[in-house]
């Protein structure tokens, strides 16, 4: 049976004004081998959604953007609400030990709707 693995790339360009050459640039990759699942949705979050649970067991990367509008982030109930949000990621340095267990909690906005985008990598049981 063969191996998943995932690679994620990071390129980040930080330019003075449109047009220049970059000022710095960060590229790099990551990669994570032997996950347990990779699971994906898809979610409409409403603009006064609270608190929706978006469900995983032992996750080694988690990353949640959305394609058109921010949105609302706490990592368990309770927790500061990260606000203003187009991406979340979380990215484990190996498949041993997760980072986070349970869910992350999704708020809309209080303005747009927000179709988000949730990938979840499981590390192995």
């Amino acid at each position: 049976m063969a191996t998943p693995a995932a690679t994620m790339r990071l390129i980040l360009e930080q330019i003075a004004d449109t047009g220049e050459s970059p000022e710095t640039t960060y590229d790099e990759s990551f990669t994570l081998s032997g996950f347990e699942e990779d699971v994906t949705k898809r979610i409409l979050l409403e603009t006064a959604d609270a608190d929706v649970a978006v469900t995983f067991t032992d996750a080694i990367a988690v990353l949640v953007f959305s394609i058109d509008n921010p949105f609302k982030l706490r990592l368990a109930g309770g927790e500061t609400l990260l606000a203003n949000l187009r991406a979340f990621l979380v990215w484990c340095d190996d498949e041993d030990d997760e980072a986070l267990s349970t869910s992350v909690l999704l708020t809309g906005n209080g303005t747009n709707q927000a179709r988000i985008r949730c990938l979840i990598l499981e590390k192995p049981a």
